[in-house]
């Protein structure tokens, strides 16, 4: 699990075995800065494949594929 207090980026790789389709299946929750809900965003080799809200509060969680 990796924990933000505000803009921040996290990191990770996978070497993929094969070439075919994955899912991508992030856990995620937040408090509101102001009136906006927190955001994550999704890239791959470099492109986003995803942004998304995340409306679940501190301490439940939403799973996004």
């Amino acid at each position: 699990m990796i924990g933000f207090s505000s803009s921040a980026e996290a990191r990770a790789e996978w070497q993929f075995p094969v070439k075919d389709e994955y899912l991508v299946r992030i856990r995620a929750h937040g408090d509101r800065g102001g009136d906006e809900l927190p955001k994550a965003r999704v890239t791959l080799g470099g492109k986003e494949i995803a942004t998304f809200e995340v409306k679940a509060k501190n301490g439940q969680e939403e799973i996004h594929d």
